[in-house]
């Protein structure tokens, strides 16, 4: 799961959801489906994302069989730039915390990121 956030915070940077990929459960999964329509977004307007800060904790998992949900406190950081000339577009903002859920799928001997999504706490 830290994998697939980490991808997506470099995937920001250049707006290309291929990055993130391998750490899905395919192109039809939710969870590309949610990264690849932002960074499309992004792209569209001229912008990417530069990440500073992000940090994943407080996690909370539950293991069954070939499935697992996940929820964790999530922060990020980070400005948005011009996506060709990578100049800053704002000053560095860091988010407030929120809880996320994922759901993941064991392929082969990987869990790989089926859906996630924001939840109140």
């Amino acid at each position: 799961m830290r994998a697939f956030f980490e991808a997506f915070a470099e995937a920001r940077e250049t707006d290309d959801p291929a990055l993130i990929e391998p750490f899905v459960n395919g192109t039809d999964s939710s969870a590309y489906q949610t990264a690849a329509g932002f960074l499309v977004g992004q792209r569209e307007v001229g912008k990417a994302s530069i990440t500073t800060v992000q940090e994943l904790s407080d996690f909370d998992i539950e293991i069954d069989g070939t499935r697992a949900l996940a929820e964790f406190t999530y922060v990020a950081g980070g400005y948005d730039i011009d996506l060709e000339s990578s100049e800053p577009l704002e000053s560095p903002t860091i988010l407030e915390p929120s809880r996320v859920r994922a759901e993941l799928v064991r392929v082969d001997d990987q869990w790989l990121v089926d859906s996630y999504e924001e939840i109140a706490e």
